[in-house]
């Protein structure tokens, strides 16, 4: 520690500007924080919670015949990519069944 920075931790001004600096940051990361998580609520609240993933995963899980582990796998890696997963979502049990046993 410099001799300076010594004789700056007693100057009261140099607090001052410290704490300042610190309630800024602080003061930031709270609105910074807020902001994130208004983005967060307003796009769970736009979607009502859903999805899709999920969704996916449980109509899998309801086939009529349960899947071996690498026919899942297959699936679930389709499934990540968005247009698959809205074709696989608009198919009814029997498409979604033919569907997943043919990845």
């Amino acid at each position: 520690m410099s001799l300076l920075s010594l004789f700056q931790m007693d100057d009261p001004e140099v607090k001052s500007t410290q704490i300042a600096q610190r309630k800024r940051y602080e003061d930031r990361d709270a609105m910074n924080s807020s902001k994130h998580s208004k983005g967060s609520q307003s796009s769970d609240a736009s979607n009502g919670g859903y999805d899709p993933i999920s969704q996916c995963a449980t109509l899998l899980t309801e086939l009529s015949l349960r899947l071996d582990p690498q026919q899942l796998v297959r699936a679930i890696k389709e499934l990540l990519n968005p247009d698959m997963r809205q074709f696989f979502l608009s198919l009814d049990a029997v498409g979604r069944d033919d569907w997943a046993r043919n990845c």
